[in-house]
């Protein structure tokens, strides 16, 4: 789930690819994934948190959601995405801190 920035006043699509049991390494389809995002430590508004993060069908421990652009994002400011899994008994949080840009492309 390696993101680098997340754009103001657009949907964005979070991914974690290939969700694995860290012990027998195979892929987990069938967990539980959400993602919030965080700014100083507060959820941001315009969403209901946590989102969660549909498998995709046929692949191996994908899972996606979208996140909405009118949330309460702001050009330059850092937010925290936070994606937690449990599935197989176990249980993984991601973060990832991410600027907030104005997409110019």
């Amino acid at each position: 789930m390696p993101i680098k920035a997340i754009f103001e006043n657009n949907d964005m699509l979070i991914e974690v690819d290939g969700l694995r049991h860290s012990v027998t390494n195979e892929y987990i389809n069938d967990a539980i994934v959400t993602v919030t995002l965080f700014k100083d430590s507060v959820e941001v508004t315009g969403e209901t948190w946590p989102l969660s993060m549909a498998y995709v069908a046929g692949t191996r421990a994908v899972y996606r959601a979208i996140i909405i652009g009118s949330i309460d994002l702001v050009d330059g400011e850092r937010v925290d995405i936070v994606v937690s899994a449990l599935g197989d008994g176990l249980t993984a949080e991601f973060n990832c801190n991410v600027k907030v840009k104005k997409r110019c492309e």
